[in-house]
């Protein structure tokens, strides 16, 4: 099984975050009710281990953390397999820990069923997260049609996350104003999804709208570059927003301003993927080539 690209790394952050609540048993008595449960939350526990893992940059950690989620997840399944919640997080394990897109998918789809016929209701997490799993399977169309209804449930208290994912869907469509539109949503909903400058950053690019791309990569900066958010939100995300920043100084004919941008993600994040590109438009502004 294929381990969870570090690039969504942001997405995963924001998934992670969720509160998942055990829901009333149907079909199941208590003294399984309480095995399954019991399960449960060891796994949920695990889940939100493998996120710290993955913060500190502990791959090895991240797998066994993972794969443990994984065996309880089953074992809760096996006590009670018609319970919401055991769905949605064993969802989020395929999908998180090992990138098993089917499996999540089942496993989201069968979560919203399941809440719907049990108790009636919307389940709005598990249709932004089936929305984020089809986006990452390369099905944006379909994602779209979950992360709407997700986002247009009132009683869901996070539609930020949905924002966020309907801007990356329109984004892999090709689809730039639509998706400024949902990022802009989005951050203004929530501030530090940190992710999302980054993403909107590239629409505004698309879009030629380079003084846009600007001010939001400053944004990021001034709000995903200090104390309080660097460690969550990672190396990766960091050096991309100091490369982006660079090339839109760049396009604006800032040069200076450039080299400096470039400067600090090739000094601070010299071992990201990204650091390559930043010291190679950093040596030629230096000699005056430009990029």
């Amino acid at each position: 099984m294929a381990s969870f690209n570090r690039g969504r790394a942001s997405r995963c952050s924001l998934l992670l975050s969720l509160v998942l609540l055990w829901g009333c048993a149907h079909g199941a008595n208590q003294e399984t009710q309480n095995k399954a449960q019991g399960h449960y939350r060891v796994a949920l526990t695990l889940v939100h281990e493998a996120g710290e893992k993955l913060a500190a940059n502990e791959p090895a950690q991240v797998t066994f953390k993972y794969r443990r989620a994984l065996s309880e997840i089953k074992s809760a399944l096996e006590f009670d397999e018609n319970n919401a919640d055991i769905h949605y997080l064993a969802s989020t394990i395929y999908f998180l820990g090992f990138r098993e897109h089917e499996w999540a998918i089942k496993h989201g789809q069968h979560a919203i069923e399941v809440r719907r016929q049990n108790d009636k209701k919307n389940f709005p997490e598990a249709q932004n997260l089936l929305g984020s799993i089809l986006i990452d399977a390369g099905r944006p169309a379909e994602a779209i049609v979950y992360l709407k209804k997700a986002r247009a449930d009132l009683l869901y208290v996070t539609p930020y996350f949905a924002d966020k994912e309907l801007g990356v869907a329109h984004l892999k469509l090709g689809e730039a104003a639509k998706a400024i539109t949902y990022f802009e949503r989005a951050l203004s909903g929530h501030a530090d999804l940190c992710g999302a400058y980054i993403n909107l950053i590239e629409a505004y690019e698309l879009e030629q709208r380079h003084d846009r791309a600007l001010h939001t990569a400053d944004r990021f900066v001034e709000t995903c570059d200090t104390d309080r958010l660097r460690a969550s939100c990672g190396p990766a995300l960091l050096s991309a927003g100091y490369y982006r920043r660079g090339m839109s100084y760049l396009k604006l004919g800032q040069r200076d301003a450039a080299i400096d941008s470039f400067r600090i993600c090739t000094e601070r994040f010299s071992g990201e993927a990204v650091s390559d590109r930043c010291l190679q438009n950093f040596n030629r502004l230096i000699r005056g080539a430009g990029s």
